[in-house]
């Protein structure tokens, strides 16, 4: 074999391995030379570890691969390449998982089932991603737990010390027994005085009972004439309220000095001469006894038949 030759084997020899290098590190990650895939952004609170060349997968089947993963000022911003067949839907979601105990994640999508499909031609803005399921955030979450559920066993404790400094043995307990105590003698007591007056405390209800019944034949029979009494009741009600008006009226018409009454009462005229009246009637009739007799003389006049008259 010449140089020539051995040149030439090993020369092709570097280039098959050239070749089965780039293919293997296109094949190992995921490297798509087709035109079958799509730009997709995702935005998360945090990464949880996400990095270029991790595996998307929908619905648990392997569909895209992570391209990028940037950080904006308050989130992180993921850019993957999604196969054009998964159809999104607008309740979609977006997750980071991990997959093992040694920091293996996935970027996973939950396509949604909405009816309206979520048109990724026209988004303006990345989508936002619903969680991070990352063993680190979960350590810091149960740390932030522990140190809750240490602050909570803490006032715990302190409600638990007050709780049996308040329920002392001389000043809580004791007075509660002897109310405990109180009640039950109680309680003997009013089973006695039930027991003893049993045959007086159904008689009572049997006369209630009996007054009701009575009440009812009585309702039955006389109804119409309580009825009758009632709607009397209500026109002297209303007869009365016409008088209380009528008063009203003259009340006001005194107040007001109108009306024959009122001048009779405030006109000291008219006053007068009613006095004078009253002494003239009054003088007439002390006359007319004084001297009946000599008026009568010389009048044949049948007594009886006057009286009859």
């Amino acid at each position: 074999m010449n140089r020539s030759n051995l040149e030439l084997k090993v020369g092709i020899i570097t280039i098959l391995g050239i070749i089965i290098l780039v293919v293997g590190s296109i094949w190992g990650r995921d490297v798509k030379l087709s035109s079958n895939y799509r730009q997709l952004e995702i935005v998360f609170n945090h990464s949880g570890g996400i990095r270029p060349g991790d595996a998307v997968t929908v619905n648990g089947i392997k569909k895209g691969r992570v391209e990028a993963v940037q950080l904006l000022p308050h989130q992180v911003k993921v850019t993957l390449v999604l196969s054009t067949d998964v159809l999104l839907y607008e309740d979609m979601k977006a997750q980071i998982v991990m997959l093992d105990l040694m920091g293996g994640t996935v970027l996973e999508i939950i396509p949604g089932h909405s009816e309206r499909q979520l048109e990724l031609s026209v988004l303006n803005e990345p989508i936002q991603g619903k969680s991070v399921a990352n063993l680190a955030l979960l350590i810091a979450d149960f740390q932030v737990l522990r140190i809750q559920a240490d602050t909570l066993l803490s006032r715990m404790n302190d409600a638990v010390s007050s709780l049996n400094y308040m329920l002392d043995q001389g000043t809580v307990v004791e007075p509660l027994k002897k109310s405990i105590t109180n009640l039950h003698a109680s309680t003997i007591m009013m089973k006695k005085i039930l027991s003893d007056n049993e045959k007086s405390i159904n008689q009572l209800i049997t006369n209630a009972g009996n007054a009701s019944d009575k009440m009812q034949q009585l309702m039955d029979t006389k109804g119409d004439a309580l009825g009758k009494s009632v709607d009397s009741f209500v026109r002297a009600s209303g007869k009365i309220d016409t008088i209380t008006t009528d008063l009203q009226e003259i009340s006001q018409q005194l107040h007001q000095r109108k009306g024959s009454l009122a001048k009779l009462i405030y006109e000291e005229e008219m006053y007068n001469d009613l006095q004078k009246t009253i002494a003239g009637l009054d003088s007439l009739s002390h006359d007319l006894k004084s001297n009946l007799g000599k008026y009568m003389q010389g009048t044949d006049v049948n007594l009886l038949n006057l009286l009859k008259f």
